[in-house]
Parts: structure tokens; C-alpha cells; sequence
């Protein structure tokens, strides 16, 4: 005897009673009937259980056929006395094998239930856009055209990186809770931009350094987990760094007081090569707790060592804005 047979499951929102209708179709070499080469049925078919700790158990099967209930009390069903047990996990298989001896037409097999299992999932898109901008403010002396006096004069110089970044991320539901399965990056763009107020040296050359490596993230997995109704998120630790080579003015000099030292170093590697790293734009926008909702977040407008207008001597601004979108998708 062979028979075959889907029956779909849909799981329940909470552990409970489920039943399934199928269609079931077998056919066989005995008969019954004398003179009859084989048989060979089909019809509806119900099975009957409940789901508990994610384990599916089926207590009842019967099957019909024109109109009429098949025996179901053959070894090959599943009972309250012999329940079939399947783990909700994809690919399980459970065997369990019979002997009818005591039946018209005894007989001896075993029965293959196999789960094909497709979990419940979300997708999202993820988008995160923001900025990095860092400031140094320091002091100089500057000697003005048909002026011999040398005049104090405020100077910024600074590197701002801009963000671009988007992941797909899937979320599986297992043992009614939802996990993170997968994430990956599909897109990761950065640019940069180097400044000063006013323009005091001129620019040789410039450069970013480990810019490509973000843009390489491109394609690559991204770590994250669920927490509740929340998406957490770790985006690699990346330290792209400004490289400028520029000619210091010779009648550029640093002013006495409190910003000379920093002035000093300032012009000093001005005149040879400055290098003005993002340390911590990746890592600032790792690990927030993301609501799974569709719509804007901002978990901070982040302002580094002084507000944002100040400009104390011999200190530095740090700006880093950023914004999240998430979209669900399926």
C-alpha cells in the first residue's frame, strides 16, 4: 500500500487545538475483493491534534471515501494512545512503523511524515542617513597688506562625512517570538568634505582614506537582533580617514594664550599633512533600539564636546546627526 498526502498547517497564534482537512490518495497491490488486481482510493481526510511548546501532535486521522468514513482505528493513524509528535522546525522527519496481524488483510509498512515547514517572516528595509562634521577653532596672527602690525584672526578647519547606508533585514518567527535571521547592506555610500574659515593654506592634495571600505559593505551580511518590538542593529566599525597636503602661508603665525598650543600643531601638520579621522560615526549609530514600525526614527542628535555655536579657543565642535527609515516589505 502507498499513500501520499499534503495536509497544510497553519500554526495558531497560541499553543491550542488545531484540525486540518487533506486529500489523500493510496493505492495497493492486495484486494479484498477476489480477482481484483489491486486498488486504488482518493478522498478528504481530517487529521486532529494540538500544538504545544512548538511540537505538533496529531491524535486523529481518518480519511473518507464516497461518502463513507474509512476504519480509523488502524495502526497506521495516528490516536490518543499513539500521537504523532513533529518539532515545528523545518525539515523534521518522523517515522512510524506499523503491523496490522490481526486485520482481513494483514499487512505491515511504516508511515513518513515530513515537514515542510515555512515560517512565518518579516522583511524590512532600513535606511540611515547622517552626517559626521568635526571643527577645530584656534587663533592666528596674519600680517595685512600695508599694515606691519599683525592682526589676531579666528580660523576653523575641519572634515565633514556624510552617510548613505541602507539594509535588507529579515525577521523569523520561532517559538512565537520574532528573531533576526538575516540582514544585508544594499547600499553604502559616503562622501567627504574638507574646510576652512578662511582659506588660509593652499590645498595639494586630498584624500580619504578607508572610504572604500565602507563602500565595500556593499552586498556584505549585517549583524543585528530583535528585542521585544525593537530592531537592533551593528553596523561594522569603520574609521575613514581625510587626508589633506597643503603649503602653509609664511606670514600665518599662532596668537599667545590659551589656543596656542593647539593652533601651533594645527599649522604645524597644516604645513606638511593633516589628517582628520570619523572614529565613531558607525559605532554612534550601532546598537539603537529600532521600533519595528513603518516611519522615520531619530534616536539622536548627537553634539560632541561643546553646543554646536560655541566656539571656545583651543577646542573643537563635533556635529553627528543621523536618521533612520524603516519600511516593511513582506
Amino acid at each position: 500500500m502507498l499513500s501520499t498526502q499534503t495536509i497544510p498547517i497553519a500554526t495558531p497564534a497560541q499553543d491550542g487545538p488545531v484540525s486540518y482537512s487533506t486529500q489523500y490518495s493510496m493505492k495497493g497491490s492486495a484486494s479484498p475483493v477476489p480477482g481484483m488486481n489491486g486498488y486504488q482510493l482518493s478522498g478528504p481526510g481530517v487529521y486532529k491534534g494540538f500544538i504545544k511548546d512548538e511540537v505538533l501532535n496529531i491524535n486523529f486521522g481518518q480519511w473518507h471515501y464516497q461518502g463513507r468514513a474509512l476504519n480509523n482505528s488502524s495502526k497506521a493513524m495516528p490516536s490518543p494512545k499513539k500521537p504523532v509528535k513533529i518539532t515545528l522546525e523545518p525539515d523534521t522527519i518522523v517515522t512510524v512503523n506499523f503491523s496490522e496481524t490481526t486485520h482481513s488483510i494483514p499487512c505491515s509498512g511504516k508511515v513518513v511524515y515530513k515537514l515542510d515547514l515555512k515560517p512565518e517572516t518579516q522583511t524590512w528595509d532600513i535606511t540611515l542617513d547622517g552626517n559626521r562634521k568635526l571643527t577645530y577653532h584656534s587663533s592666528v596672527f596674519v600680517l595685512e597688506k600695508g599694515n606691519k602690525q599683525l592682526n589676531t584672526l579666528n580660523y576653523d578647519l575641519g572634515a565633514n562625512f556624510e552617510y548613505g547606508l541602507s539594509a535588507r533585514v529579515v525577521l523569523t518567527k520561532k517559538k512565537k517570538q520574532w528573531v533576526y535571521t538575516s540582514g544585508t547592506v544594499v547600499k553604502s555610500m559616503i562622501d567627504y568634505e574638507y574646510f576652512q574659515v578662511p582659506l588660509l593654506y593652499k590645498v595639494n592634495n586630498i584624500f580619504c582614506q578607508y572610504c572604500d571600505k565602507v563602500k565595500q559593505l556593499k552586498g556584505k551580511p549585517l549583524d543585528g537582533e530583535v528585542l521585544d518590538d525593537t530592531l537592533i542593529l551593528f553596523w561594522p566599525e569603520i574609521e575613514p580617514v581625510v587626508i589633506i597636503d597643503s603649503q602653509l602661508n609664511p606670514i600665518v603665525k599662532c596668537a599667545p594664550g590659551e589656543a596656542y598650543a593647539t593652533c601651533q600643531r594645527q599649522l604645524e601638520k597644516a604645513s606638511t599633512r593633516l589628517e582628520i579621522s570619523d572614529s565613531d560615526f558607525l559605532q554612534r549609530t550601532s546598537g539603537h533600539l529600532l521600533p519595528l514600525r513603518n516611519g522615520f526614527y531619530d534616536p539622536a542628535k548627537d553634539t560632541g564636546m561643546v553646543p554646536n555655536k560655541k566656539k571656545p579657543k583651543g577646542a573643537s565642535t563635533l556635529e553627528v546627526n543621523y536618521r533612520y527609515n524603516l519600511t516593511r516589505v513582506e
